[in-house]
Order: C-alpha cells, then structure tokens, then sequence
C-alpha cells in the first residue's frame, strides 16, 4: 500500500491527555457492547452511564467528567481500557489520533498528524514513515464505511488525483525554497495560483504535463525581485484588510466545543455578539476564545507590529504547510469538498493567521520577540479548526479569502509583516 505523507513529521505519543480531554470521542454501537463487557478497575457500568446517545444518528460517545476528561483515562493520564485489555481494544476513533488518514479515488492512501496534538507541533518522536504499519491497519478499518476521498483542481477543470499529488509537490517546493523569504513565498504562491486561474494559462493546468514543476519554479524564481519590491511598496493594510483578517482570525479562534449545542440561546447570542465586536476592532481573543485565555486585548496588528518574528523561527510553519500538501488534507473530502484553489487559498490564508496569533500569544507573555514556542501553539489552534469550522465553508468566507489572496490586497498585508 503506497501512503502519501510528509517525511517532515513525527510523533510519539507522551501521554499528555490532550486527547482524551475536551473533544467528543463518537464510538459505534458494537463498540459500545464490546466495552460494556471489559472488567477495568474504578469502572462500574452499573452505577454510571459512560456513553451518551446522539439524537440524529446512530453512534454514542463517550462521556467526560466534570473536567471534561474521558471518564475512561486514569489518573496517570493513560487509558485504561489500553492499560488493560491493549490498543486494539479501544474505539476506533481513540486509536485514530492524531492521525488523519484518506483512501483517494486510485486506492492511495495519504496520511498526517494533526498539529492540535502538542507533540506533532514539535515535530518530536517516531517518523511518520516509521508508523507506515499502522496507518495501513487504521486505513483497512476506515475504510469499510468511510467514502474515497477526490477532488478537482477548480471549476470546469477536471483532474486525476496523481495530477493534483504534483501540484501539491510543486507548490510545497516553494515553501521549502531556503532561497526566499517568508513573505515572498506566500506572495509567490499566491501569484502562481492567480496566474493559473487566468484563462489564458489555465490550459496549462488542464494539460499538467511532466514541465508543471519546472515551469512553476522558473516563474517563481525569475519574480523574487519582482515580489520583494511588490512587498516594500505596497501600502499599509486599509480598513477593510483588518477587519477581514480580524473576521477570518476569529474564525480559527472559536471552536465548536466552546459554543457547544447543550447552551442556552441566549448564551450563544451574546457569544456572536463578542465575536463581531472583535471583527470592529474592540475586545480580545480570549473574550470568546478560552484557549487563548492569555491574549491581550491590544488590536492583533498592532501586536505584530510591537514584536520582530525572525523567519529562522518558522520552521514549524513550514512543516505545517509540507504535512497538508503532502498529504492533500486541504481540499476535497479532507476538507469541505474545497476544490484545490479554494483550499490552496484557505492553506496560503493561515500564514497571516499564524503571524498574528503568535505576535498576541508573545505580547501577552511581554516579549519583543516571537519564539518558536509562539509558533507551535498557534499551529494548534489553527489545525483543530483548518477542516472542520465550518466557516471556512460558507461562500462569503471563500470569496473574503480569495478577494485578500489578489496580489495588491495580500502585498498590502504582508508589507506590514515584514
């Protein structure tokens, strides 16, 4: 079985109870049975209920306690149906994280780690080539009742998936490319995809022949200049480019656990309240976002341009980036159904978005300088929300993402993050 994945990550597993803590673990109803006849200790399913029943569809999941930790991790922060029956005992959806694992339209499998997971941000632990044996294993099981992942490149041009993989390939190239700088890469990116979106050159995306790459690449490196000075002369960011980024800013902050379904309305009302007060520039992050319960209230921007953020600090980011394009998980069944340009927008949006939430998380902290630290825990905020806020699906969003991916606007943007 051949697995798409970046060689850039790695994992291994430090027992952190991240995992087991906060999100909703949905298990199958022969799940259920089968956990129902374990003999743990401290358990008695007689005296507690340990699932809950979802009212629209036919799965449980498992409850949490008053600190929302999974009533089946012990003290030591190690489950105790693994402790004592063995990995394969547990849920499927327990054993599959942090993984994220897709079985495309041609039978490949891609597979990365979700950067929400503290160790995967720090790239820290076992390969992902070395967990080859388990992602085929979780594959076989998914696959079962999970749909083949496909897309296409945009509307009205048609693609196979190994046309898509070199795309993909070319454009983490790019990020890779230690001859440029962070915001020419971006810049760069942004340009490629504009000009293949032309329809003068889009039949050269319908074509893709084998030169895709090395026609891509001589583009970009014959405009660095071009870029560099597109970037310096660019006007500082207007109205309309703040509140765009507070808008899209916000949208990777809230999660669904924090607005979840079980509060009032009425709690729920004063929370879009808070968060459209931060799009207009008043309030905080942590006002609606408790992950971020250290973030100052100053304006995002004014944070970035308060701290220096070396570009030797980005690392992580760049992995980041390498791990989604590797695997595809930004666009088709991975992600909305986005075509490629639409999640290739999406995917090229989340460097202002990290720049900004590690400026906040610095000045919060009252440094001058952004840490690679700053970067990791934004990488975590913003993965537990790439594919699964469902803002990112609504097409006034997709249209805000691709007016601010024009050069002018995103130059205008990236001058102030220099």
């Amino acid at each position: 079985m051949k697995i798409h994945c970046s060689d850039k990550q790695a994992y291994s597993c430090t027992s952190c109870g991240k995992c087991c803590s906060i999100w909703d673990v949905p298990i199958t109803s022969a799940e259920r049975d089968r956990l129902l006849k374990l003999k743990l200790p401290s358990i008695d399913f007689s005296k507690k209920d340990y699932f809950t029943k979802y009212k629209k569809v036919n799965l449980y999941k498992l409850n949490q306690d008053e600190n929302q930790r999974c009533l089946f991790l012990d003290n030591d922060n190690l489950c105790l149906i693994h402790k004592h029956y063995g990995e394969p005992i547990k849920p499927l959806a327990c054993r599959l994280h942090p993984y994220e694992i897709f079985t495309w339209s041609d039978n490949e499998v891609s597979a990365s780690f979700k950067f929400d997971c503290p160790e995967v941000a720090k790239s820290s632990g076992r390969s992902i080539k070395s967990h080859q044996k388990d992602i085929a294993q979780l594959a076989k099981e998914l696959n079962k009742t999970a749909k083949k992942a496909t897309a296409i490149y945009a509307k009205n041009i048609p693609s196979t998936i190994n046309e898509l993989r070199r795309i993909s390939e070319t454009y983490d190239n790019i990020f890779t490319n230690n001859n440029l700088s962070a915001n020419v890469k971006i810049l760069a990116a942004s340009r490629l995809l504009e000009y293949y979106s032309h329809p003068n050159f889009s039949n050269q995306v319908k074509k893709l022949h084998i030169s895709f790459e090395e026609n891509s690449m001589t583009i970009v490196n014959s405009s660095k200049k071009e870029l560099e000075n597109m970037i310096k002369n660019a006007e500082s960011m207007n109205v309309n480019h703040r509140v765009s980024l507070r808008y899209i800013l916000s949208g990777y902050a809230r999660v669904d656990e924090e607005s979840g379904a079980g509060r009032f309305s009425i709690e729920r009302m004063k929370r879009v309240v808070t968060i459209t007060k931060f799009i207009l520039g008043q309030g905080a992050l942590s006002s609606f976002c408790e992950r971020l319960s250290g973030s100052t209230a100053i304006d995002p921007v004014q944070c970035l341009r308060s701290v220096q953020c070396d570009d030797e600090i980005l690392q992580p980011y760049w992995n980041y980036l390498s791990s989604k394009l590797r695997s595809m998980h930004f666009f088709g069944y991975p992600a909305f159904d986005l075509s490629f340009e639409e999640g290739l927008r999406h995917l090229i949006m989340t460097y202002p978005i990290i720049r900004l939430l590690s400026a906040q998380f610095a000045v919060s902290d009252n440094r001058k300088n952004v840490s690679e630290s700053d970067i990791i825990n934004s990488l975590e905020v913003i993965d537990h929300t790439f594919s699964k806020s469902i803002i990112f699906n609504l097409n006034h969003v997709k249209n805000i993402i691709k007016k601010m991916m024009k050069a002018d606007n995103l130059a205008s943007i990236l001058h102030d993050f220099r």
